[in-house]
């Protein structure tokens, strides 16, 4: 609710009261979407931390996977250890899968830290306008507190300054 001085200079008090208050209920919205936005990017930055995380878990676990996989192809002793060749045969499978969880998981992490990145500037966007915008609303607000403190009785008009 914006609106000109030279507007609330010959309202009468009642006028300039409810004014006071849409400004006041303005202010308070705007600093809960503000809160909201907030709350939205720590939300955000949980989800990439947590993506961050489960990728190095999956990076370490195929890590390991590999290590095992040298070790029991150092173990191996020639081509009739069955034992050998099945497990070498399902790690080898769990290693695939793992490589392609590994993959989409730093794909995920890619796409997050790019929507953050577009969140933070959209954020950094609103919150510069919100700032803009509250201090006019805040003066508005100063200068009709003003007109009330020097003025009239309720439902009477206010004395031409």
């Amino acid at each position: 609710m914006e609106q000109q001085p030279a507007e609330h200079e010959h309202l009468p008090a009642s006028a300039l009261a409810e004014a006071l208050a849409q400004i006041e209920r303005d202010i308070a919205a705007g600093d809960a979407r503000g809160v909201e936005r907030r709350a939205r990017r720590f939300e955000s930055l949980g989800d990439l931390k947590s993506a961050r995380a489960t990728a190095s878990d999956l990076s370490w676990e195929l890590e390991d996977l590999e290590q095992r996989l040298r070790e029991l192809l150092a173990q191996r002793e020639g081509p009739g250890d069955q034992l050998i060749d099945r497990e070498l045969a399902s790690m080898a499978g769990r290693r695939a899968a793992l490589e392609e969880q590994v993959l989409t998981q730093m794909i995920l992490v890619d796409d997050l830290a790019t929507r953050v990145a577009g969140d933070e500037r959209a954020l950094a966007d609103q919150d510069r306008a919100w700032a803009s915008q509250r201090r006019r609303l805040q003066a508005e607000h100063d200068r009709i507190s003003r007109l009330l403190a020097g003025g009239a009785a309720p439902g009477q008009a206010l004395p031409d300054e």
